[in-house]
């Protein structure tokens, strides 16, 4: 089962009354729902955490590895898993239920999350659909600050080149609630604020570098996870905007912008994006004045979330 696009008239009345700040479920334009956020939920790994948003829901299960990178620095992989409902009611949203517009979706997902966390390597795929192939479908306009800057990769260096590698396995269940970028993003960060990172020791033999990793044991080297970006995704008109938008929201207003803040404050990634919708592409134009105003609400829901969880 899976939720369809809203109706003409339907979109209509949700914008007009957003016109007098009044949302269908009470909150004002700035104000998040309260995540429900339970880390550890899965035992047995190396860091897990479940987020649920008003019926989005989100899990991700992480494995450590310990390889030679390229970079000699730590890597994040990220594989998104979403459940066919999930695709086929953004889908619907984007403008149809077909191959192209689930690939659309898939793709700016997938797309999104790298950004974000400058992720080496994001996969994503439906059950039963082929590996989305990220592609320009929807209209965007970014700015990014030293990508991958708030990942510590640096801190996860283990000597000769060996790093460790964090495969993040995220599962869509459900998007009910709307907002699957911020709940996605919550989901990751707060997953990998439970890693548990082994013991490794290297050794050097005739034939190379051997390997030797002791779960019984933590790692030594120090990694601070708080410099992981908090996400914050706020829908806009002309006239108004709002944060956290419910699916039916953001059905209504195809035109959003995507944040990623630290813990003191600094904006390492934004995003305005405009989603293939009913009313047709629509300008991503903001005046610059608008756009500071918009980023600088949005930090301070950010500011909010870290406080909360």
């Amino acid at each position: 089962m899976y939720r369809t696009s809203v109706s003409d008239s339907e979109g209509s009345h949700i914008r007009n009354s957003l016109l007098g700040g009044v949302r269908r479920d009470g909150r004002g334009l700035l104000e998040h729902r309260v995540p429900l956020v339970t880390p550890g939920v899965v035992p047995h790994t190396d860091g897990s955490c479940s987020v649920d948003i008003g019926g989005t829901h989100v899990l991700v299960n992480l494995v450590v590895s310990v390889a030679e990178t390229a970079s000699g620095q730590g890597e994040l992989r990220v594989h998104l898993d979403c459940a066919p409902s999930v695709i086929s009611s953004y889908a619907q949203t984007l403008g149809g239920a077909d191959n192209r517009y689930r690939k659309t979706f898939v793709s700016w997902l997938s797309n999104t999350v790298s950004k974000v966390f400058g992720a080496e390597v994001v996969a994503a795929e439906e059950q039963g659909l082929a590996e989305a192939i990220l592609d320009d479908e929807l209209e965007s306009e970014s700015e990014e600050r030293n990508q991958n800057r708030d990942f510590p990769s640096h801190a996860l260096a283990i000597g000769n080149g060996y790093s460790f590698v964090i495969d993040a396995d995220v599962q869509i269940s459900e998007c009910m609630g709307g907002n699957v970028v911020g709940a996605t993003a919550m989901c990751i960060s707060s997953a990998l604020k439970t890693v548990k990172l082994p013991h490794v020791t290297l050794h050097e033999t005739p034939n190379g570098i051997s390997v030797e990793v002791d779960k019984s044991r933590s790692f030594s080297g120090v990694v601070d996870w708080s410099v992981l970006p908090t996400v914050v995704v706020a829908h806009w008109t002309a006239s108004t905007f709002l944060v956290d938008a419910t699916f039916s929201e953001e059905a209504s207003i195809p035109r959003f912008l995507v944040v990623a803040s630290t813990q003191s404050g600094r904006v390492s990634h934004w995003m305005l994006q405009c989603f293939p919708s009913k009313q047709g592409i629509q300008s991503l134009g903001l005046s610059p004045v608008d756009l500071r105003s918009l980023i600088g609400d949005s930090l301070l829901v950010c500011d909010q979330l870290r406080e909360s969880h």
